[in-house]
């Protein structure tokens, strides 16, 4: 039992840290995004306008790209982030630029339809941004301990958990790609009902 307890103490002690910057990333980056799309309201507008018409004419090849082609270059970010002292500044500015993306898109359907604009927004965002950045904040914790310790430890971390590394990485992988598939074929029935009812 005590050594359960030290373990986790260690883990503790280890992530804690790691989890309280990125969430600070995190939300700087929400921060910035709802104030951007507060101070330019032409372009919330815009941008709900361009999201709408790819919910009705877009292919399911299109939504699909749409959602996994920008959570995939920053799952490699985050990867290769993780072989060197670089991915201490490259895992925070992915989550500030996460977090700047979707508060972007919640604040400018806000912006446009009111209070209302939340269930559009929640149905834009479900998949493609709260599943998605759940599955590269879970990789990053790994990554980051990693690329940010002293050389020694990462480099006998790195030689244990060489393989580990390389699952976690394909899970995210596997994740990302199931979630941007049912994003395709999913939300496009949830926003247009969404929009019918705040229309």
């Amino acid at each position: 039992m005590k050594n359960y307890d030290k373990r986790r103490d260690e883990l503790f002690s280890r992530f804690m840290p790691v989890i309280c910057l990125l969430s600070a990333c995190f939300l700087l980056g929400a921060v910035l995004g709802s104030f951007f799309a507060a101070e330019l309201p032409q372009d919330a507008a815009q941008y709900v306008e361009v999201y709408a018409e790819r919910v009705s004419d877009g292919s399911g090849t299109a939504l699909f790209k749409a959602a996994f082609w920008p959570a995939f270059v920053m799952l490699a970010l985050v990867f290769f982030a993780g072989f060197g002292r670089l991915g201490g500044l490259v895992i925070p500015a992915v989550f500030i630029v996460r977090g700047f993306s979707m508060s972007l898109g919640i604040t400018a359907f806000v912006r446009t339809y009111g209070l209302p604009g939340y269930l559009p927004a929640i149905a834009a965002e479900l998949l493609s941004g709260f599943v998605i950045t759940g599955c590269l904040f879970v990789f990053s914790l790994m990554t980051f301990s990693t690329c940010t310790g002293a050389g020694r430890r990462v480099g006998a971390y790195r030689r244990t958990y060489d393989t580990g590394y390389y699952m976690a990485a394909a899970v995210c992988l596997a994740i990302i790609m199931l979630a941007a598939l049912l994003y395709a074929y999913l939300v496009p029935p949830l926003a247009r009902a969404a929009f019918l009812i705040i229309s």
